[in-house]
This record gives structure tokens, sequence and C-alpha cells, in this order.
């Protein structure tokens, strides 16, 4: 019987293909990141600051997201926590909070900052305030 199911299993499997990911600038730097692909939602969401400080929230406790123009910033709720995001071009990663799909948002040190280009998203600020 056991076996009759690990044939089905390798009969039917499929690679699942990621989509492209944001791409990172020479020195590594990536404004967000997003992990599991398909109906599944991620389970916590990091805030990593330039600093090297990280926090995280499940999003069981999401409580809502805002904001008056999402590329350019937007605050997000996880009870009484509120956690302010500012940069520029987060549109796709605001998408990706909204959808429980953001796996980390990532600020970039200032030196980091300044030398990317215009098109590519970047975080310049993350403020976690209780």
């Amino acid at each position: 019987m056991v076996d009759n199911l690990t044939r089905f299993r390798s009969q039917n499997a499929r690679v699942v293909r990621h989509e492209a990911r944001p791409e990172a600038d020479e020195d590594g730097y990536q404004a967000f990141s997003f992990g599991r692909v398909g109906p599944r939602p991620q389970m916590t969401l990091l805030f990593r600051k330039a600093n090297g400080e990280v926090r995280g929230f499940p999003y069981a406790q999401f409580d809502g997201i805002e904001s008056d123009n999402p590329d350019d910033g937007f605050v997000v709720k996880f009870g009484r926590t509120l956690i302010s995001i500012e940069g520029r071009n987060l549109n796709r990663l605001f998408q990706y909070v909204c959808n429980y799909k953001a796996a980390e948002i990532v600020e970039a040190s200032p030196r980091v900052a300044v030398q990317l280009c215009a098109t590519q998203p970047n975080v310049w600020r993350v403020i976690v305030t209780n």
C-alpha cells in the first residue's frame, strides 16, 4: 500500500517554478523578499533594519495596512504595533504584504540607498512603534 502511494506521488510530481525575484544590486541589497509560491501564505513577516536589528511578526496578528501612496511607503499594523515603511518603488512590496506573500522587508544602509538606481525598490526607513 505504501509502495503504491510512493509510486503514485513520484509519477505525478512536478516542479513549481519560482517567480523572478527583485534584482539585487552589486552589494547584494534587496528591498524585500518573498517566500512561498502558490496559494499558501507566509507565516511570518520579518523587518530587517540596516543596523542588523530584526523584528518578526506572525501574519496571524496582521491587522491591516494603510497608505496614501504605496509607491512611497505604507504603515503595517500588527496588534498595537505599527511599522512604518518609507522608500520608493514599493508598490510590488505593498501588494506582497497585502497578500501575505512578503517574507521580509530590508532597510538599506544610507551608503547602499544612495547607490541604487531610481527604478529599483528601495526601503529607506523601517520604524517600529508600540
